[in-house]
């Protein structure tokens, strides 16, 4: 499983929001082991239907991308040079947290101020198992 953190809603927006748990340093190249490693968690997350991926095309319209999982990590990887700047991040792409997921989560108690940590422990237990057995079935990955 990847770091529990990422599962905390609404606190991934953007790729560097990834490179903390990692170790990564935005002012360093990104190499192909870097990149595979905040692509890999993407993918799980995408595949488990807790993130959704998108961009803004203007300052009030967000457009969700309507592409497979392996398409959106490829898309993600040719967007993302390995010279890429920090402020180059906010035009890769944005992240978002399905509807599905949030709402589970707060129907159980889950508020902005909620320790992680303790509320998976005693509200959930297995979250693996828990986001396999809740997980809309008939949406594709």
């Amino acid at each position: 499983m990847i770091p529990k953190e990422f599962y905390i809603p609404h606190s991934i927006e953007l790729l560097f929001d990834f490179f903390g748990k990692y170790n990564i340093n935005t002012n360093e190249k990104y190499t192909k082991e870097i990149k595979r490693k905040v692509l890999n968690t993407i993918s799980v997350l995408i595949q488990q239907k807790i993130i959704f991926v998108g961009n803004w095309i203007d300052k009030e319209n967000f457009k969700k991308w309507d592409l497979a999982n392996t398409e959106t990590i490829k898309k993600i990887d040719n967007l993302w040079n390995e010279n890429a700047e920090f402020s180059e991040f906010y035009n890769i792409a944005w992240f978002g947290y399905e509807k599905w997921y949030v709402d589970a989560l707060e129907s159980l108690g889950m508020t902005s101020q909620t320790d992680w940590g303790y509320f998976v422990k005693n509200k959930i237990g297995n979250l693996e198992k828990w986001i396999e057995d809740n997980k809309p079935k008939d949406e594709k990955n």
